[in-house]
């Protein structure tokens, strides 16, 4: 099992770097046994997981989290100041580690996207084809018209399509908590067809297929890549919110940390 040693809200964390965790899911793609799913919570998900017990429990379920968010190795690092935890080294853009993964000489497979449907006419023309991202080929299927009023035939088409392609990765982009609790739902099918990674992605593949343009690396190095986002889509300003929760969250957790420090052993 991959190393979490840092805890947030009860939730274990990958706190090594990105470049260690790409080595660990290679080794997965190369030689693993079982199914492992990696989950990319970031502190507006951490914030959704305390109002949202069933997103909670579908995050806890994942085999791996990754720290999508900065938010998440400020707060690590300043609880390890207070309790002398692990912090976590860096943030992991869930964007990075797919096109990491795909342009891996380890990746030989296939890997199938989930979701999406914005991709349909603008990037792609068929329900199912493939597409490129770097140098690695993908098939895409919408798989449902709504997520969350999926019906009974396009479940089974859906399953169908897995049975034959056999993907070595699937990618689930409906957006949290419904890609999360996908994966949790369909995680024995997936093990039982032999796929390695399981990785909800969110808008990640808005962003590969150029459909929605990338903060620049300055601005992410200094950890305001939200706030590119938040320009380019305005209508993403409600969720943003989460963070000044996630903030308060952040505070109140550093407060009571002052009151329950374990007493030192003798």
């Amino acid at each position: 099992m991959i190393d979490q040693s840092s805890f947030l809200f009860g939730f274990p964390l990958f706190s090594k770097s990105s470049g260690e965790l790409l080595t660990e899911l290679t080794k997965q793609l190369k030689s693993g046994k079982k199914l492992v799913t990696v989950f990319t919570p970031n502190p507006e998900q951490i914030v959704q997981s305390i109002s949202n017990s069933s997103f909670g429990k579908n995050l806890a379920a994942a085999d791996v989290r990754i720290p999508d968010g900065i938010g998440l190795v400020w707060a690590s690092r300043l609880f390890a100041k207070r309790t002398g935890g692990v912090a976590l080294r860096e943030r992991v853009a869930g964007s990075d580690l797919v096109s990491a993964l795909l342009s891996s000489p380890s990746f030989q497979g296939s890997a199938l996207v989930v979701g999406g449907r914005a991709y349909a006419g603008r990037v792609l023309q068929t329900p199912t084809r493939t597409l490129t991202v770097g140098q690695a080929p993908l098939l895409w299927t919408a798989g449902y018209a709504d997520v969350k009023n999926q019906s009974a035939k396009e479940e089974q088409s859906l399953v169908e399509l897995l049975k034959k392609l056999r993907p070595s990765i699937v990618f689930v982009a409906f957006g949290a908590p419904d890609q999360e609790e996908w994966v949790i739902a369909h995680r024995e099918l997936l093990e039982s067809l032999g796929t390695k990674l399981a990785i909800p992605v969110g808008g990640a593949f808005d962003m590969l297929l150029g459909l929605v343009p990338r903060a620049p690396k300055w601005l992410r190095k200094l950890g305001l890549e939200w706030l590119f986002r938040l320009v380019q889509q305005p209508w993403r300003w409600r969720r943003q919110l989460r963070l000044v929760t996630f903030s308060l969250l952040v505070l109140r957790e550093v407060i009571l940390s002052q009151f329950h420090r374990p007493s030192s052993q003798t």
